[in-house]
């Protein structure tokens, strides 16, 4: 600490010395305070961006050999390989391609499995998204939800028999013994063709694959 002391003349008006510090911006008085210069250096520490990578970094695990977009046990929602074996958590793309493990809005894109499928849960809740082939005999055109969903499986459900109210584009609703049901376009044993779709558009049942247009 530098301290400079100055005395002024016996005829000269105001204080009698004049005392100049120089020092550490830290004392006792100040209770410590960091200096100017310290205090911005933490705030722009504090201030800094964090970039938070995708669990477990699987967006570069990929599995090229299988030709899916991640590595086993993930999916991919909107671009990222998250963890999951299914869509349901994924916004806007709750259909899984099985081919390439990518969710999607459609299945437009999913090569031999155009057909979109939703199961429900025994209660009709909960929708479980599949793209899924042209295959009168396989789920979801064959009508058999058994094991389209872990502990059985069932169609979701359309109260008060609107189609609003059910979960895929390809859904028409149908009315069964005291509940209604969302029955896929084209579904065998169900009366679909001609109905209204809940993405728009009639139910084309004949067509190859059957298509709402």
């Amino acid at each position: 600490m530098l301290v400079l002391i100055g005395a002024l003349g016996a005829g000269s008006t105001g204080l009698a010395c004049g005392v100049l510090l120089f020092g550490d911006s830290t004392d006792a008085d100040d209770g410590g305070a960091p200096a100017a210069s310290e205090a911005s250096a933490g705030d722009a520490d504090t201030s800094s961006t964090v970039q938070v990578a995708p669990p477990s970094d699987a967006a570069d695990e990929r599995s090229d050999d299988a030709g899916r977009a991640c590595a086993p046990g993930f999916v991919q929602c909107n671009g990222l390989c998250v963890t999951g074996t299914d869509c349901t958590a994924c916004d806007r793309a709750p259909l899984f391609c099985e081919q390439t493990g990518v969710c999607a809005s459609t299945c437009a894109a999913c090569a031999g499995s155009p057909i979109e499928c939703f199961a429900c849960n025994g209660s009709q809740a909960n929708p479980i998204g599949t793209c899924e082939a042209v295959d009168a005999g396989g789920f979801c055109l064959s009508g058999d939800y058994a094991n389209a969903y872990p502990g059985g499986g069932e169609h979701c459900d359309c109260s008060d028999t609107d189609v609003a109210n059910c979960v895929g584009a390809q859904h028409v609703c149908l009315p069964h013994g005291n509940t209604d049901w969302c029955v896929t376009c084209g579904e065998q044993g169900q009366a679909t063709n001609g109905l209204p779709c809940k993405g728009g558009g009639l139910c084309n049942a004949t067509a190859s694959p059957p298509r709402c247009e």
